[in-house]
Formats: structure tokens, C-alpha cells, sequence
């Protein structure tokens, strides 16, 4: 799926549901749990995490396992150099290709999105993997273990929520849509993302794991620029796009403003022109002629010559402006 950026060239987008997004942030999810004082926390044989029960004895496995108590960012590598980052996962299928992995696995990874002292420890990480095969079954089973909880439960949102999510995601940008529009997050910052994007548009690939549990994320791995996007994220986005839309709409609404804009379509025109054409005073068609242009369809014409400003139509715009309506509504 091409995307194209506001400044730079086309890049190959992929977007798809990821069990090792899912994971790292159900990992994450029980260590925090796992960190709340003993009164917050539900008692029990359980942890209830995402809306689904995890053996209390699994949960301690998994917030004890690495010492260094970072995220679970080996998950990606490990998916990585399986070939298996994006698409469905059963237990079973992820240990028998991750077994494999943890042999094959770089141990210098680059890592860029990444903090240096995080760096060194999912370093030293696959290293304990792929040379301790004791701690890579413990690991691997823990892992499994933790997905079997989510399995079936995650199959059934991918029907009714990823799915439909990621086909959003894919149509806006089959537009042209600007990266922003697509990737917006409601809890990465702008400046992670950003330079996240730098490295995808050098590298002309990135990859966007649309999330039923995990939230948004970006990090650099071997084969591509990864970013994550949850649902509810999306949903978010959704209605923050659909009210843009909407103040857009709301500037061709009005009966004098779609006369200016069809009299700026003959031919660039000044406001005083407007006036003078439509019969009302400048200091109104100022005002019309101000919302046209916040809703980027009405732009200046040339440079100012002999005190003249000119303004006309922006077509394009016109024409993206509808074509979002479309888009919209599903047409």
C-alpha cells in the first residue's frame, strides 16, 4: 500500500494485526498490575488483564522473567526474524517458528527508536535466549502460555474491530492522505512518531500492527520502521477526521459563499471584486472569504501587484474535499 508524506517520496505501507504488539502490551499490562499496591489490586487465583482472567502464577512468571523490567521489546526481533510480525499466531504455531528464531536472531540489532540503556538490555536478552536453551523453553512456554488466555477472544475482535480498522486505515491512505491522518496517535508522541517517519521515509517501508489490546508504539527493527495504532485509537481519529469534515462542509453550506466560489472559479478575483459582484459590503465577504480559506479551498492567487490581492479556487481541494465525503460514507 503506497502512502505518500507531505515532503517526501512514495514508501511501501503494510498494515496488520500483530500478536507480538498484542503481547508486549498484555506483558506490559500485567507488570503494572503486578506493581500496584496490594489494596488496588483484585485478590484471587487471577489477574483480570484487557477483560480476560490470567493465572495469577502465569502473571508472576511473566513480571519476575527479566530483571531488567523494560517492556517486552524482544517479542518484535524474535517475530521479525520469523517472518511472522504481522498475521495470526496460535500458541503452538509461535513457539515452533520463535524456537527457531532465538537461533537465528541478530544480536546487534540497531534499534534507533530505542534509549541507549534499553538497547543493552534487549541486546543482552537474545543473548541469553539463543545461548540458554533452559531459559528460551521457560520463556517461549510463558509466552504461549499468556496468548492461550487472549487466542480466541483476539480472533473474535479481529473480525469485529482490527479488521475494519485496518481497511479505514488502508483506504485513507490509497487517497494520498497525509501520513499524519493515517498514523495519528493518541498516546505516542508527535516527536516519536515524527522521527519514526523520517526513518520509514529513508528506508521507503514501514509496517502498522493495528492493535485490539495493545496501544500505540514505534520501533526500529531490522526489516521494517514499526509503528502501532490501537482500535480505540482509530475510533478516536475517526471522529476527530469526521468533525474536521464536517467545519469544511459547514463553509460551503451557505448560499453567498458558494456564489464566491463559483465566481473565483471563472477567474481570480480581489474581495472588493466579490463585493462588488455579489452586492454585499467587504467586511462580509471578508468573513466568507476567511472560513473558504480555513476550509482550504479558496487559496491567494500569484503575488500582490499594484496593491492587488487576487484569490481563487484550489481545485484540488475542492475535488479531495468530496472525495472524502465518499471515502466516508463508503462510495
Amino acid at each position: 500500500m503506497p502512502l505518500t508524506s507531505e515532503t517526501g517520496p512514495e514508501l511501501r505501507l503494510t498494515f496488520g494485526t500483530s500478536v507480538p504488539a498484542e503481547l508486549l502490551f498484555l506483558t506490559s499490562g500485567i507488570s503494572r498490575q503486578l506493581a500496584e499496591p496490594e489494596p488496588g489490586r483484585r485478590r484471587g487465583a487471577s489477574l483480570v488483564v484487557a477483560g480476560r482472567e490470567v493465572p495469577r502464577m502465569l502473571a508472576r512468571q511473566v513480571g519476575a522473567f527479566w530483571e531488567d523490567r523494560i517492556l517486552f521489546w524482544e517479542l518484535f526481533l524474535l517475530a521479525d526474524t520469523a517472518g511472522n510480525l504481522l498475521g495470526d499466531l496460535t500458541p503452538e504455531s509461535l513457539v515452533e517458528s520463535w524456537e527457531a528464531a532465538c537461533d537465528l536472531v541478530p544480536l546487534d540489532p540497531p534499534l534507533r527508536s530505542e534509549p541507549e540503556q534499553d538497547r543493552a538490555a534487549i541486546t543482552k536478552r537474545l543473548g541469553r535466549l539463543r545461548a540458554d536453551r533452559a531459559v528460551r523453553r521457560r520463556y517461549l512456554r510463558m509466552i504461549a502460555d499468556l496468548w492461550r488466555c487472549y487466542h480466541d477472544d483476539w480472533t473474535t475482535k479481529v473480525t469485529s474491530l482490527v479488521r475494519p480498522a485496518i481497511a479505514q486505515c488502508e483506504a485513507r491512505a490509497a487517497r494520498g492522505e497525509p501520513w499524519q491522518a493515517v498514523l495519528q496517535s493518541a498516546s505516542t508522541s508527535s516527536e516519536i512518531l515524527d522521527a519514526g517517519w523520517e526513518r520509514a521515509r529513508e528506508r521507503k517501508v514501514a509496517t502498522v500492527a493495528v492493535c485490539a489490546y495493545g496501544g500505540s508504539f514505534e520501533i526500529d527493527l531490522p526489516s521494517t520502521e514499526l509503528f502501532g495504532m490501537s482500535v480505540k485509537d482509530r475510533a478516536s481519529l475517526e471522529r476527530d477526521l469526521s468533525a474536521r469534515l464536517a467545519r469544511r462542509l459547514k463553509a460551503l453550506s451557505d448560499p453567498t459563499r458558494l456564489t464566491l466560489l463559483q465566481l473565483l472559479g471563472e477567474q481570480p478575483r480581489t474581495i472588493g471584486e466579490l463585493a462588488d459582484a455579489v452586492g454585499v459590503a467587504q467586511p462580509t465577504v471578508s468573513n466568507h472569504v476567511k472560513m473558504l480559506r480555513e476550509a482550504g479551498v479558496v487559496r491567494p492567487h500569484g503575488d500582490a501587484a499594484a496593491g492587488r490581492r487576487l484569490l481563487d479556487v484550489d481545485g484540488e481541494a475542492v475535488a479531495s474535499l468530496f472525495k472524502e465525503v465518499a471515502g466516508l460514507i463508503g462510495s
